[in-house]
């Protein structure tokens, strides 16, 4: 019992460690995404510079990686 209660405050430190960087990471992927449907929403004139919407979808599903697995 008294190894459990040393131990979780280093347990408390990564996890909140593990959430934040989950919380940044997600919030990064946000910001890119409402770039992205910003400039698809100013029409067709936009189309040419849209060329990194699979970059953008694989930094979703990397992201949700890192979600599962921390």
């Amino acid at each position: 019992m008294i190894v459990l209660s040393l131990l979780y405050p280093v347990y408390m430190t990564l996890y909140v460690c593990a959430a934040f960087f989950v919380g940044m990471v997600n919030s990064w992927i946000h910001a890119v995404m409402y770039f992205y449907y910003g400039l698809a929403a100013i029409g067709p004139s936009m189309q040419k510079y849209l060329w990194w919407k699979k970059h953008m979808t694989t930094l979703q599903l990397v992201s949700r990686l890192l979600t599962v697995l921390l």
